[in-house]
């Protein structure tokens, strides 16, 4: 059906079309809440569902927000072959449907402002000058709805206060490679969860109660008033620790699919008995590596998760204070891989990615299941993320109902 609607959403007045677009759009998002076992969701969920991953949202795009873009765009590229039909511009007057349509597109689009040189004309006079003797570019509707989304996404973000746990949510579920376990196909075992798990992890995503039985934690914290504390509870920090070793895992694995040499849980120095997750053995110089998993809704990082990145960058600061001065005494580079629960990826750990990505092009490695390097284990990563929150979030349930009967 939606090859279907979206061609209608380019030869259909939207005028004519929104009706069409309001039923088309409920039942997408009915069908998706009753896949994933959701609750009622609020206005700004479904908001957040409407917008592409790449700024936070699941790509179930709203027909009813795409339609007047998409005919304005459909009309624009097809007027230099209308054009000769009309024997003059002063023909077209206001009492014309497709100049009423066209004046419509132009109110919808006043909401929101272009750059200079998009494929909006500032007016409905000025369309006919623009177009009159050129089609409209191709790809415009993607240029003009990458605006549109970007301005919807700031909306959203501007509906919670400063300092707000759904601001640093928010912000993180739209940094890069949050939401690859969202577009990619499961051609690999390590791109896949079971569904109960991508039930729980959309719910992380639109900052839904993970558990609408579980009230309270098994540490006696409302969920009702934290509905994600599961990820950051210290009574559960032995499934954490399940988490972060699984993350390192498949980390070592890639690695060693690209030809390093990989050494789990080495020592930093002989000092104390500090170690690394790992020891990566590359060409000209070796490097040690640690994992950490970071919640931006923890009160020690919500302020500075309200930045894209921030409560990772302050992850890596920490971690390089403990580990960066010893392992360069050693001689080894030092990565602290930083990952925020919702799964924004640090700098450092994709620093981590590029290298090995190199060090697997000089072992003749240049892709893995059609992937190259770099996407791949950034996918890897993000999949045992999601996978991960979702086991934290059952056993911290299972321990709360044990507490509670």
């Amino acid at each position: 059906m939606i090859p279907r609607m979206n061609y209608w959403s380019r030869t259909t007045y939207p005028s004519t079309f929104i009706s069409a677009a309001r039923v088309f759009d409920a039942l997408v998002v009915d069908t998706f809440t009753h896949r994933m076992i959701l609750p009622a969701l609020n206005d700004v969920a479904r908001a957040q569902l409407s917008l592409p991953v790449r700024v936070g949202g699941f790509g179930l795009s709203s027909l009813v927000t795409v339609s007047p873009a998409a005919w304005y765009c459909s009309f624009a590229q097809a007027f230099k072959c209308i054009r000769p039909l009309i024997p003059s511009l002063d023909v077209l007057t206001a009492n014309l449907a497709f100049v009423q349509s066209l004046t419509q597109c132009f109110t919808f689009f006043s909401q929101y402002t272009f750059p200079r040189g998009s494929p909006v004309s500032s007016d409905v006079h000025h369309f006919w000058l623009d177009y009159e003797d050129k089609r409209c570019p191709a790809g415009a509707q993607r240029l003009l709805m990458a605006v549109i989304y970007k301005a919807r996404a700031a909306a959203i973000l501007e509906e919670f206060p400063r300092n707000s746990a759904d601001r640093a949510r928010l912000t993180s579920v739209s940094a890069p490679f949050s939401g690859s376990w969202l577009t990619t196909a499961p051609i690999d075992p390590l791109f896949a969860m079971p569904d109960v798990h991508f039930a729980l992890a959309t719910r992380l995503r639109l900052g839904l109660p993970l558990f609408e039985d579980a009230k309270r934690c098994v540490c006696g914290a409302s969920t009702l008033e934290s509905p994600l504390h599961f990820m950051s509870c210290t009574f559960l920090n032995a499934i954490r620790i399940v988490r972060h070793d699984r993350l390192v895992q498949v980390l070592a694995r890639v690695a060693r699919l690209c030809g390093v040499v990989t050494h789990l849980e080495p020592r930093i120095d002989g000092e104390d008995k500090s170690r690394g997750d790992g020891h990566l053995f590359f060409h000209t110089q070796s490097a040690i590596f640690d994992t950490y998993v970071i919640d931006p809704n923890a009160k020690t990082y919500l302020k500075a998760a309200q930045f894209p990145l921030g409560a990772a960058a302050t992850g890596e600061a920490k971690k390089s204070a403990i580990y960066g001065a010893r392992c360069r005494e050693q001689g080894f580079l030092f990565f602290p891989v930083v990952l925020e629960t919702y799964g924004a990826i640090g700098i450092k750990a994709r620093d981590l990615v590029s290298k090995i990505e190199e060090e697997g092009q000089l072992n003749g490695i240049k892709h893995i299941h059609g992937y190259k390097i770099k996407s791949y284990l950034l996918r890897v990563l993000s999949f045992t993320l999601q996978s991960g929150n979702a086991y934290l979030a059952i056993h911290g349930s299972k321990r709360s109902r044990k507490r509670l009967s």
